[in-house]
């Protein structure tokens, strides 16, 4: 077969394919694409759902470190507060300890307590600063 005749063969192929994608295969309506995109979402809730109901007893000495004052602890309970990993996501809480860490010349809690001010409304950026203001250092045992 000659190299005009393969690129005809081809080219009636690719006509014959383009004439069966015509059709939408099973699975890709509008409403298949939604009930997939509720599913994967639901999945994704009930994850997150586990990882804070996992993560609630393991973050207790690290919140102990953080309510004692340590900027180290304020930094990570303030990130875990913000992504919402392993305790549920609360902005003005993760503003409060990254704030507190900041103060004590923690930079990475700097750079993101500023990046948790842009989630936050102007009232819950004032509850936040109430709380950084009322906080005081837990008692060493």
């Amino acid at each position: 077969m000659g190299t005009r005749q393969a690129g005809l063969v081809a080219l009636a192929l690719l006509t014959l394919v383009a004439g069966c994608s015509e059709r939408k295969p099973p699975g890709s309506t509008e409403a298949d694409v939604a009930e997939a995109r509720a599913r994967v979402d639901s999945e994704r809730r009930e994850l997150q759902e586990r990882r804070v109901a996992e993560g609630r007893g393991t973050t207790d000495p690290l919140r102990a470190a953080a309510e004692r004052g340590d900027p180290a602890a304020q930094t990570e309970l303030g990130g875990i507060l913000a992504y919402g990993e392993l305790l549920p996501q609360d902005y003005v809480e993760a503003y409060k300890w990254l704030s507190l860490a900041a103060a004590q010349g923690n930079e990475t809690a700097r750079f993101r307590r500023d990046a948790v001010a842009t989630e936050l409304s102007p009232a819950e950026l004032a509850e936040a600063g109430r709380r950084v203001q009322a906080w005081q250092p837990a008692r060493s045992e």
